[in-house]
């Protein structure tokens, strides 16, 4: 799973390693909320199985699978959760705790990088534009992000 995840896609086998030490897996039930808007930010989470509703700013909730990932961008900043996420069925997801991902900032530098590339394209206008329009609102969170490095590849 790591592997197919966007911010750890190109990292080698001991940086995967180092990842895989600190994940822990949690469920959660249809309809229970995983967090909310105005939470402490404490996990980068990935979703393993089903399927989770993401919604921020009253704007139309965003579905994220197999491999999507959030809570990123309050590991960042220390700042609280700024989208409400709900599982929509019966959800698995992986968990990195804000302790372990400083450790992983320091041992892999390139990690903050990469988060730190993706959190800012999903606080772009352009996050918005792309789950408004129609024929790009079911693309999933990977495709979102390489949707808007190609845009700005070409402002």
């Amino acid at each position: 799973i790591l592997l197919v995840t966007d911010i750890f896609r190109k990292f080698d086998v001991e940086s995967i390693v180092d990842v895989l030490s600190v994940i822990t897996t949690r469920s959660y039930s249809a309809g229970e909320p995983i967090c909310k808007a105005g939470d402490e930010g404490r996990f980068l989470r990935i979703v393993k199985a089903g399927i989770v509703m993401y919604e921020r700013d009253g704007a139309r909730p965003f579905e994220l699978r197999y491999c999507d990932y959030f809570g990123e961008g309050e590991l960042l900043t220390d700042a609280t959760h700024a989208a409400s996420a709900t599982a929509a069925t019966r959800v698995e997801v992986l968990e990195i705790e804000r302790g372990d991902v400083q450790y992983l900032f320091r041992r892999r530098p390139n990690l903050m990088a990469r988060i730190q590339q993706r959190a800012k394209l999903s606080y772009d206008a352009s996050w918005a534009a792309i789950g408004a329009n129609s024929v790009f609102s079911g693309f999933s969170m990977a495709q979102v992000t390489q949707l808007q490095s190609v845009m700005r590849q070409h402002e």
